[in-house]
């Protein structure tokens, strides 16, 4: 399913084409809070699409633009983790170099295709 997905956002992300988040399948956002001194925690109800780990590059889709960011925390529940598999729900994820009023919920944020 990964695969897949890498290869649609290759395409759409040389083409210049932003506002594909209905073709997209990644981690739904949910929910957008801040850490005050930490960055931006974005939060995923329903099962997340792909595996993710700490530092990974990821782009997240919105209305207008594409923002980059690194995924520093994983949390699922009350527990820390490094990474999380494909299918988990009720993901956490605390991302660097993000400002709350960037993203909103319904966003979609997926790992950035390796070129």
């Amino acid at each position: 399913m990964c695969k897949k997905l890498e290869e649609k956002l290759a395409y759409h992300y040389t083409k210049g084409v932003y506002a594909i988040w209905e073709e997209v399948e990644g981690f739904n956002i949910s929910n957008v809070s801040v850490i005050t001194g930490r960055g931006t925690v974005v939060t995923s109800t329903s099962a997340i699409p792909c595996a993710f780990k700490l530092n990974d590059l990821v782009l997240i889709y919105t209305d207008t633009e594409v923002v980059e960011s690194i995924i520093t925390g994983i949390q699922i529940g009350k527990n820390t983790y490094d990474d999380v598999a494909d299918g988990t729900e009720n993901v956490s994820l605390l991302l660097r170099g993000i400002e709350k009023d960037q993203i909103k919920s319904g966003d979609v944020l997926v790992l950035k295709p390796i070129s």
